[in-house]
């Protein structure tokens, strides 16, 4: 036999005792006639048996996401200063584009050949902090 889900359960026992039931003409000799609102109400009610609360299973947390610190500016970032310059207010290792954030406090990371997002970088460590975006790109205009 198929579990349902409570909800589903009752949603089902609803729509059965909804609809009529011996409602064919006056009610004949014998017949219940039809549901009356009131059982309706207590069909709502069933419902299936829940586990209590402390036999379902928790979910997961989520990891810690490693913060910037809001003091960290240009002038004290380790990882921003160890970069060389790079059209303007932006800097590059070589091979990735780095942009600040000011906003975030944290640094843009581009590819220099393909132009597209890798993420957010740690201006400490320059770690990888946050996922690509896929829409954003990098112009040379930016900087």
């Amino acid at each position: 036999m198929v579990r349902l889900p409570a909800l589903a359960l009752a949603s089902v026992l609803v729509v059965v005792a909804a609809q009529p039931q011996g409602c064919e003409g006056s009610g004949g000799v014998g017949s219940r006639g039809c549901v009356t609102k009131h059982e309706v109400r207590r069909a709502a009610v069933v419902r299936d048996y829940e586990p209590p609360a402390e036999a379902r299973p928790r979910p997961k947390p989520k990891p810690k996401k490693e913060r910037v610190k809001p003091d960290c500016t240009k002038a004290n970032a380790r990882f921003w200063k160890s970069l060389r310059p790079y059209r303007g207010k932006c800097r590059t290792d070589g091979r990735r584009v780095y942009y600040w954030d000011h906003t975030h406090n944290d640094l843009e990371v581009y590819d220099k050949r393909t132009k597209k997002h890798l993420g957010s970088a740690h201006p400490d460590t320059g770690d990888i902090i946050k996922g690509p975006d896929r829409t954003r790109r990098f112009n040379d205009n930016d900087c």
